[in-house]
């Protein structure tokens, strides 16, 4: 049997404790104390048999997806396992004849009878509670995403205090639900008399340690640190470390007294997912099994099947308590002891009775989907009362419903409720202000009101709620039906709507009356539609609403696992009407922009993972309603919303090559009512992913840096697919750019290279430089507007065309620095013509400083790190520091550019280009992935196969603060 190493912190002196101490002993904390030992001087008498399971009313959810499988470029790790795993399972304390745990999916702690496995009694938070009570005094002491801590008489789970430091409008979007901007995703340490725990995950916005005193609650110190506290404190060598996420645990705080020492135990290497020892004998979890060993030469004592892999272990009082990943606990006992039952939340607990009202919710619940078209997403309840008709929306549709309500006996029986029909967690309750909501703005999808349909008043501001609602399609649908009195009037409906004037709406009369109102976009917000913002690659959203005060909106999946790795360069995730698209590995993902809800996952087999984008083209583009993609030798027209494909255009056949199934679909745009398009030979795009860095270490290799080329260029009707014109030429994909009408690129017209065989249509040896000609054609006949030979200074790392107000920008990039060029769109005369040396760091040659597309806007051109006068050329006083690990390239918004600097960043052109860090806890890919659209930054995952050590792998948003 192979067996593995595995840290242990205790005392040495129980792994020689006598056999013979059978003595029960209890386990009130993650890892038996808080030096996290996972160490217990009770003996077992093995074997054991199961005493009971208990299976949770919904699958457990867990914060933090998979990793990416491989590190293939920079450290060549293979089958990374995951780092940040607290949540993975529902673990366990226990003291007495008492089970303890927290559930991360539906917001409750729970106490069970330990011989049993019945429950005992259970308390609801607002939000995930993703860690392990610590139980000392008879109180229960824990943490939830709510930003709220809570102490509980362990006896009767009741309420003793709760403490929070946050205010009521910092609850976001977070892994897939409602919590605070601040949660609390550090365990609960109790020590002489204190309580110690972490508050937030976001340094950029503020963590804490704090302590309180342990009988009153009462906050007695807070220090500010600078890391992201996740997971479980522990107390070592008289000095308290927190965890932090996927990096190593730092110390924040020197406590009096002994702490734990680190001892090593051996531990069967297919029982990988935990171990601790108990009396002289190792347990170990794997995959749908745990198991016992003699700890002095590993030799299998017992084994017993579980179901999921084995995340927690705890040993008490003559019971092994085992999680899985399935959120089940299994209770394994002496044979004489086990009676092998299965236990759980009552099913047939009774939600609502069935009453005068229960027709009346069902056809409201009804028409509401009818009428908004609304089924995912978030939706706010306002004045929920007892959850009823969240609960009949919960069953027509998958959103994530919070109820929103004053009254905190309302708010019980609503939680109780929902618990029973077996839908909290999906439909959660909050108590609150109905007159100020305390989330983030433009969160909601949809907002309904319980109280206005059984006959209570409208909320008195309609601007309060306006504030929450998700532009680009967000719904209020506020009403009453004819069976409740009074009728609602409609001059009164009307009169509170005054204040959304701006928006689409209405008042419906259907099954009473109803307002319906439709939240357009926002003004001054901007879009990100083609693979450099627009058809005309300036890199520029044009979004007027960032700003240097910008606050965390969202965050969570997709994770890395299935995304592109962040080296081989892929295309940029695109942003039009609310919608974030993002490519990953043979898939697609289709997200809400504004929250961060995954509309639709759509697996693409047939689609190739097109990477190594600086030397080829966008072959995505988006508009309100759909998603364009180039897959193989079509488009599919993909709908924005659902991700179903609507319709497939076809490549017009080729006339110099007469087999027509030798071309794929290449470069894609469109302008106005236009698709554009051209067809690139099989082979001649990139799609290795798993290897080249493609980031120019050797510049005259055609395989990793050559060009892809079109053999021809066409058109098509957007509506229909009717092919409106063709263009035969060898056309640098890197070099097409569309604007006002026309369409710009530069045209090899070397003989030698006109008939190359087909994977030679990756061109970029010196021949290739030769012969060149920038071409204009009209978009919508395709006829030539002029054509100027030039001599470009050969561009054998990168070579960019860009069209902004009229102009052209070609950005040649060497060997040695940017050679830039200057025309005039009507004519194709050369303007100006600048040199631009790389950055001057670390980074500069092989790591993103020699690739930087340039960014045009407001009559400027930021090629990193300078700025240039985009009419004469002329360089300006700019000059960027990307303050720290600065690969990937620079986006923009007027008055800001947007990049990796370690971090994500935001550099402020008002302030000469001052850095600000956006988050501290995450890290960007190597070519785009920060793009501001519809008012926000977006920052889609993009370090997939990273094994660098930052805190957290995820997708997020950031929004200007109020």
């Amino acid at each position: 049997m192979g067996f593995r190493l595995a840290v242990i912190t205790g005392s040495l002196m129980v792994l020689v404790g006598n056999p013979a101490n059978v003595r029960g002993e209890d386990w009130p904390t993650y890892q038996h104390d808080f030096s996290r030992s996972g160490i217990t001087q009770e003996q077992l008498k093995l074997p054991l048999k199961q005493a009971w399971k208990y299976e949770p009313q919904v699958i457990l959810q867990s914060a933090w997806p998979e990793p990416a499988l491989h590190d293939f470029h920079w450290h060549q790790e293979f089958y990374m396992k995951p780092r940040v795993i607290y949540d993975r399972a529902s673990h366990v304390a226990a003291v007495g004849d008492m089970v303890f745990l927290g559930s991360p999916t539906d917001d409750k702690v729970y106490c069970l009878d330990a011989k049993t496995g019945q429950q005992r009694w259970s308390f609801f938070t607002e939000g995930p509670v993703r860690l392990a009570p610590a139980i000392a005094n008879g109180k229960v002491y824990f943490g939830s995403d709510d930003g709220w801590v809570y102490c509980l008489k362990a006896e009767t789970g009741k309420l003793v205090w709760k403490y929070g430091m946050q205010d009521d409008s910092q609850q976001i979007a977070g892994n897939g639900r409602i919590i605070s901007l601040f949660p609390i995703r550090s365990s609960v340490l109790v020590n002489k008399g204190k309580v110690l725990f972490c508050v937030g995950m976001f340094p950029t916005y503020g963590v804490y340690l704090v302590s309180l005193d342990a009988i009153s609650g009462k906050e007695e110190s807070r220090k500010q640190l600078n890391v992201s506290a996740q997971g479980y404190l522990m107390l070592k060598d008289s000095k308290l470390y927190t965890p932090t996420g996927r990096t190593k645990p730092v110390v924040v705080l020197d406590l009096p007294g002994p702490g734990g020492k680190s001892i090593v135990m051996k531990a069967p290497k297919d029982f990988e997912y935990s171990v601790i020892c108990a009396g002289d004998v190792l347990f170990a979890g794997g995959d749908g099994k745990v198991g016992a060993f003699a700890g002095v030469d590993g030799k299998k004592l017992w084994q017993a099947d579980v179901n999921g892999r084995v995340y927690g272990l705890a040993v008490a009082n003559g019971r092994l308590l085992v999680s899985t990943d399935t959120g089940q606990i299994y209770c394994f006992s002496a044979p004489a002891q086990a009676r092998g039952r299965k236990v759980g939340p009552d099913k047939n607990r009774q939600a609502y009775p069935k009453d005068s009202l229960t027709t009346v919710y069902e056809k409201a619940a009804r028409q509401i989907v009818a009428q908004t078209g609304i089924v995912k997403g978030y939706c706010l309840d306002v004045g929920c009362g007892q959850g009823r008709l969240a609960s009949e929306l919960a069953k027509l549709t998958e959103l994530k419903i919070v109820g929103l309500e004053e009254d905190a006996e309302k708010v019980a029986l609503a939680r109780n409720a929902l618990d029973a029909a077996g839908l909290y967690g999906r439909v959660s309750v909050h108590q609150g202000s109905l007159e100020n909501p305390g989330y983030s703005k433009y969160l909601f999808n949809l907002i309904i009101s319980d109280r206005v349909l059984t006959g209570g008043d409208l909320p008195s501001k309609a601007s309060a709620l306006d504030r929450v609602l998700r532009p680009c399609g967000g719904v209020i649908y506020l009403g009453r039906p004819n069976e409740v009195k009074p009728k609602l009037d409609r001059r009164n409906l009307s009169n509170w709507a005054q204040e959304l004037r701006k928006h689409q709406w209405k008042i419906e009369q259907q099954n009473g009356t109803w307002l319906n109102v439709k939240k357009g976009k926002l003004d001054g917000a901007g879009q990100w539609t083609h693979q450099y913002a627009d058809a005309g690659n300036t890199s520029n959203s044009r979004d007027n609403r960032i700003t240097t005060k910008m606050r965390l909106q969202w965050f969570g999946r997709p994770g890395p696992r299935e995304m592109i790795d962040r080296h081989s360069r892929p295309h940029a995730p695109l942003s039009a009407n609310g919608r974030l698209y993002i490519p990953a590995t043979h898939r697609l993902y289709g997200l809400d922009a504004y929250n961060g809800t995954i509309l639709w996952d759509k697996e693409m087999p047939d689609w190739q993972t097109r990477v190594n984008i600086p030397r080829d083209g966008g072959y995505m583009a988006a508009d309100d309603d759909y998603l364009y993609l180039a897959v193989q030798n079509r488009c599919d027209k993909l709908s924005g919303q659902s991700g179903e494909t609507q319709f497939s255009y076809e490549i017009p056949r080729p006339t110099r090559v007469p087999v027509s199934d030798l071309y794929v679909w290449g470069y894609l745009a469109y302008e106005n009512d236009t698709l554009l398009g051209s067809a690139v030979r099989k082979g001649a795009y990139y799609t290795d992913a798993q290897g080249p860095w493609y980031d120019g270490n050797n510049p005259l290799t055609e395989w990793e840096n050559g060009k892809v080329c079109s053999d021809y260029l066409f058109a098509l009707g957007k509506s229909d697919g009717n092919a409106l014109w063709k263009y035969d030429g060898l056309v640098i994909n890197s070099t097409i750019a569309v604007g006002d009408g026309s369409i710009y690129f530069v045209e090899n017209r070397n003989k030698t290279l006109a008939g190359k065989s087909y994977f030679m249509r990756r061109l970029g040896g010196d021949a290739f430089w030769k012969d060149l000609h920038l071409v204009a054609l009209d978009v919508e006949t395709g006829k030539k507007q002029w054509e100027k030979p030039f001599e470009f200074v050969p561009g054998k790392i990168v070579f960019y065309l860009s069209y902004a107000d009229e102009k052209l920008v070609v950005v040649s990039s060497p060997l040695t620095k940017y050679t830039m060029y200057g025309f005039a769109a009507a004519n194709g005369e050369l303007l100006w013509q600048q040199e631009s040396d790389y950055r001057k760091d670390r980074n500069t040659f092989n790591h993103g400083g020699h690739m930087q597309h340039p960014v045009i806007m407001e009559g400027k051109i930021y090629q990193d790190p300078h700025d240039f006068q985009l009419i004469d050329g002329q360089q300006g006083s700019l000059v960027i520091k990307r303050d720290g690990h600065g690969c990937g390239l620079l986006t923009g918004a007027p008055g800001f550019l947007m990049g990796r600097g370690d971090n994500p960043r935001l550099y402020n052109l008002s302030d000469a280009g001052k850095s600000l860090k956006l988050t501290s806890v995450n890290r960007p890919g190597c070519w785009i992935n920060i793009i501001s659209a519809g008012g926000m930054i977006l920052v889609p995952e993009a370090s997939s196969g990273c094994a660098c050590e930052f805190p957290v792998q995820t997708s997020l948003a950031l929004v200007a603060d109020d």
